[in-house]
């Protein structure tokens, strides 16, 4: 699976054990209605879009860069 992929699905799983808690958490408390944070949730999903979009791009982009015999010399 590619990088974006993966972020995605963190980024998702997170999401959903953030309301899974914050909703046992709040019926303990005895409170009724369970705020959902819809901004904080969008702003999530874009932070771990661009970490995921980073740590792939990158290390490719400076692979891409390598000449492949000399990389593959120190194996």
């Amino acid at each position: 699976m590619d990088p974006l992929t993966h972020c995605l699905l963190g980024g998702v799983a997170g999401i959903i054990l953030g309301i899974a808690i914050g909703n046992l958490i709040s019926h303990l408390m005895n409170i009724d209605a369970f705020i959902v944070p819809w901004l904080w949730m969008l702003v999530g999903l874009i932070v771990c879009v661009v970490v995921g979009l980073i740590s792939g791009y990158y290390p490719a982009w400076k692979a891409s860069k390598l000449d492949p015999i000399e990389s593959l010399r120190f194996e």
